[in-house]
């Protein structure tokens, strides 16, 4: 029997917890496991130091395991055309990492194989294959190939790194090279990986999820930096969402206080700063700066408000040399809580990193003492204010002022603190509840019923033998999620008694009443409101709103949501004026009338609409109806469930034989199947007429709709169709004629590439020169590279239209432009290779070759990631010198170009495309040297 001597500190334990988080408690000792398994204080502890990643790999481990060999689990290894697979590299919650040969090319790959299960877990993968692969770099993992798999899995085929963690390289760096050196080796590393996420950044993608077990280093010291599962498109008008409201779709001990307030229009570039940040922080001292032996409510409280230790106040190990004041600075900055003061970019980190390591002054400077007190001053002006009231009270006489302002203070930051501690606990049990509803096979067509059946019973069974009995935060989750699927299911008593228990287990606890609770409660009470059990709705109803307006207050989305179903337990007991003063207390609150949240009114007209069902009063349900879906089209996208369900329930009032069903019904069938970007142009256009006819004929979200009939024309090659389409969207979104977003420069690009493949070149040339007059204000400084292939893409315009002059204004702009991102960047190298060759059409071919000849050494110092550019580049000179008659030098620069063009790292489809252009090419070559023979 293990004795607390045996226990291991909280800092051992954390460091355990981390580098397990991917193969979860079982890629711990034996001995450790022994010791976990009876010693409750570690435990605790090793759980809690997990945070929200590993909590949840680890949880849905436990209850996948009992199904490993089922038909609802993980299958068995792919057999996928075109690679011969090997042993399991890794195995987690979510999928498989295989060790694969692609035949074609002998090159071995790290092949991802994960159950994609969900619609919005098939987004993520998806979304991570399409945003890994726009980046290019050599500390960045290389995607080869995606795509599904006939058993509905999906495969990502990853460039293999023989590599350790960030964390273990340097816990080991530190012990093989202790010190100075050690330190300096890490921090070279560091940069590095910096310069990795800068590139990430300038192509548009923010990580969101940066940590060590995200980044590996091979033996040569290389990091490379993967998994872009929760990654996000920086660009302003991207609106892709890819996790649910309240999910925190990071791990906690990394994650920016933007990020666990969930707000997502806060979360930026520098957000990937904050979390570079952290690493560099436990780079420098081995530990967390907001510790992790802390649970995970205490760990987000810590992050949003307290300021971290500056690394020099943690004691050096071994022989570590002390940490100086420009470290210390460098990590706080990248460490501050408002992101404005933190690092703008990770590429102004990595130079102050560099001019540490240099010996230069860094840039970066600590908070004045004068910045500090305004700081502080704005931010508890309130306190200011009744201080001064009460010193001045004081003066004259009134001390007992001062002591109550303090008092009342005091409690009203005891009660913010509880509150914290519950709205912390209460986001963590959603988001077991979310991955628990993505491990469930779907029943929408793209899984199996019996699937989800047997997974639903196997999780049952794992809870009811004691799975998670030690935490009931995580059993109730469990409940609510299996709950959930049953009730779409339309499996209604046992869905009731999956809530019941996750009432019973949150309410036993030792703090009952939290928010968690009262979304207990209230599922329940929704339950019992289908069945008709009206009495105990109410009660459950009541007692949600309750626990809500305690622990989140009365204007809270959450309790305003749970008010709603207050107000429709009341209209099914006929207490008709209870549910109109409920509505009304609704609509009475500032950020429903502020519009700032849509859904409580959505749900305010669905009940009203009931209420005058139940009065018998069709032409005021039918009102509320079309007023509910006009909310929903304004508040949400075209394929948000609630506009489906506002379509349903507008259906329903129609009176009998009312001609808008047909065309209603039509739209409710394509937003069932939500593939709105595959749909049939003309179920397009039901949903555009019928906006048109609820909103108006200018209505600003009939841009939404236009932008998707326009994708659909554009992909279907229906030219025409998409001029007149984008047309229409312009003079509504763009109705001065200038685009002031980058979203209505995209809807004018989709316009001139139209124009110029039905044959209007000239058209299509001035639209393009108004896109990129938008663009140049918008992205300066922002997306340059953005910019500059813009600008050469109209140039490629111009030369159809013949305008010599023109055409090189414009690709010299997206050369200086791309030279101010980078003097050597690749990209620079690849752009002006793309310009020199269309001096071939502008018959400058001197200047041609000049350009290509400038941009070959970028691309020849590139990594292989960039191998297909350089092959295309050379074969660029080739033609050049081809059409100069300099066949032999062609020929030499033609043999490299298909010499790069069998490097293993470019993907086969690429390689079959840049293939043929150098065949196409040395058949010209060929018969212009044989047309030379015979003149000889």
């Amino acid at each position: 029997m293990n004795t607390r001597l045996d226990c291991l500190p909280p800092e051992e334990l954390a460091r355990l917890a981390a580098s397990s988080a991917s193969g979860g408690p079982a890629g711990l000792p034996s001995a450790l496991r022994d010791h976990l398994a009876t010693c409750a204080a570690c435990r605790a502890t090793f759980e809690d130091a997990c945070g929200t990643e590993s909590f949840l790999a680890d949880f849905a481990s436990a209850l996948s395991a009992p199904n490993a060999t089922s038909d609802a689990g993980i299958a068995p290894p792919p057999n996928l055309e075109g690679y011969r697979i090997g042993p399991e590299i890794r195995h987690g919650g979510q999928g498989i990492v295989y060790r694969a040969t692609h035949e074609a090319s002998g090159r071995e790959v790290a092949l991802k194989v994960v159950r994609a299960g969900s619609h919005r877990r098939r987004a993520r993968i998806e979304r991570e294959a399409a945003l890994a692969a726009r980046l290019r770099h050599p500390n960045i993992v290389t995607i080869h190939d995606c795509g599904a798999l006939d058993d509905g899995r999906y495969a990502i085929a990853l460039e293999l790194v023989d590599g350790q963690p960030l964390d273990e390289w340097a816990r080991e760096t530190a012990r093989a090279a202790p010190g100075l050196e050690g330190r300096l080796l890490r921090l070279r590393v560091f940069a590095k990986i910096c310069d990795a996420i800068e590139h990430a950044h300038r192509h548009g993608v923010i990580h969101c999820d940066l940590k060590p077990d995200n980044i590996l280093v091979d033996r040569d010291g290389e990091p490379r930096v993967l998994d872009f599962g929760v990654a996000r498109a920086s660009a302003p008008d991207d609106n892709t969402r890819i996790t649910v409201t309240g999910e925190i779709a990071c791990t906690i001990a990394y994650a920016s206080p933007e990020q666990l307030t969930s707000d997502r229009a806060s979360v930026d570039t520098r957000t990937d700063v904050y979390s570079l940040g952290v690493i560099l922080y436990e780079l420098l001292t081995f530990r967390l700066p907001h510790g992790a032996e802390r649970g995970i409510s205490e760990l987000v409280a810590s992050i949003s408000h307290s300021p971290p230790p500056a690394p020099s106040t943690h004691a050096s190990a071994g022989s570590e040399p002390r940490i100086d004041r420009d470290l210390d600075t460098i990590a706080l900055i990248a460490l501050a809580k408002d992101p404005d003061r933190r690092y703008p970019t990770a590429a102004a980190l990595k130079a102050d990193v560099l001019h540490y390591l240099a010996g230069e002054p860094i840039a970066a400077r600590r908070d004045s003492l004068g910045y500090v007190l305004r700081k502080a001053l704005h931010r508890n002006r309130r306190i200011v204010s009744l201080i001064s009231i009460a010193t001045l009270a004081a003066l004259v006489g009134i001390g007992s002022t001062i002591v109550a302002s303090l008092r009342a203070r005091e409690a009203a930051l005891r009660e913010e603190a509880e509150r914290a501690r519950m709205r912390g606990e209460a986001q963590r049990g959603d988001a077991v509840a979310e991955m628990l509803r993505e491990l469930i096979p779907s029943a929408d067509g793209r899984g199996s019923d019996a699937n989800a059946h047997q997974t639903i019973d196997l999780m049952s069974i794992s809870l009811e033998s004691g799975t998670f009995s030690d935490d009931p935060e995580a059993a109730a989750a469990a409940r609510i999620a299996i709950g959930d699927v049953l009730v779409d299911q339309h499996i209604v008593r046992r869905a009731e008694v999956e809530y019941r228990q996750a009432v019973r287990l949150l309410r036993g606890r030792e703090h009952p009443n939290d928010p968690f609770l009262g979304t207990a409660e209230e599922r329940l009470a929704l339950l019992l409101l289908r069945r008709s059990a009206f009495d105990e709705a109410l009660t459950r109803a009541r007692s949600a709103d309750d626990i809500r307006r305690r622990t989140l207050g009365a204007s809270h989305p959450d309790t305003l949501h749970g008010l709603c179903t207050l107000a429709n337990v009341y209209v099914a007991r006929g207490e008709i004026s209870e549910a109109e003063r409920t509505l009304a207390e609704i609509e009475a609150h500032p950020i429903v009338l502020a519009g700032v949240d849509v859904d409580p009114m959505d749900a305010v007209h669905e009940t009203r609409a009931r209420i005058a069902g139940a009065h018998g009063d069709a032409v005021a349900r039918l009102h509320h109806c079309e007023t509910r879906l006009r909310a929903a089209f304004i508040g949400h996208g075209d394929a948000h469930p609630a506009v489906h369900a506002a379509v349903d329930d507008l259906v329903a009032a129609l009176p009998e034989g009312d001609p808008r069903a047909t065309s209603l019904n039509a739209i409710a069938s394509l937003l069932t199947t939500r593939e709105l970007a595959e749909a049939d142009p003309e179920q397009i256009r039901l949903l555009l007429e019928e906006k048109r006819r609820i909103l108006g004929p200018n209505h600003p979200d009939l841009v939404e709709t236009l932008l998707q009939l326009a994708n659909r024309f554009t992909a279907l090659d229906r030219w025409q169709e998409t001029i007149d389409t984008c047309v229409e969207a312009e003079r509504i979104a763009i109705p001065d004629g200038v685009a002031k977003t980058v979203g209505e420069a995209d809807l004018l690009e989709i316009r001139a590439d139209a124009l110029w493949f039905v044959g209007r070149p000239h058209e299509a040339a001035v639209v393009g020169e108004r896109q990129v007059a938008a663009l140049r204000p918008l992205l300066r400084g922002k997306d340059e590279m953005h910019l500059a292939i813009r600008l050469k893409e109209l140039s490629f315009r111009y030369i159809d239209c013949n305008n010599a002059l023109r055409a090189r204004q414009l690709g010299d702009e997206a050369i200086e432009v791309a030279r101010g991102i980078s003097p050597h960047d690749p990209h620079l190298g690849w752009m002006l290779c793309e310009i020199g060759q269309n001096e071939l059409r502008l018959n400058d071919l001197d200047r041609g070759e000049r350009l290509v000849r400038e941009g070959l050494p970028y691309l020849d110092a590139a990594d292989d990631s960039y191998a297909w550019h350089r092959s295309l580049g050379h074969a660029r000179l080739a033609a050049l010198l081809r059409r100069k008659g300099r066949f032999d030098e062609a020929s030499a620069e033609l043999a490299i170009a298909n010499t790069v063009m069998r490097t293993p790292s470019i993907p086969a489809r690429d390689r079959l495309l840049g293939q043929r252009q150098l065949d196409a090419l040395a058949l010209e070559l060929e018969q212009d040297v044989k047309d030379r023979g015979r003149g000889g």
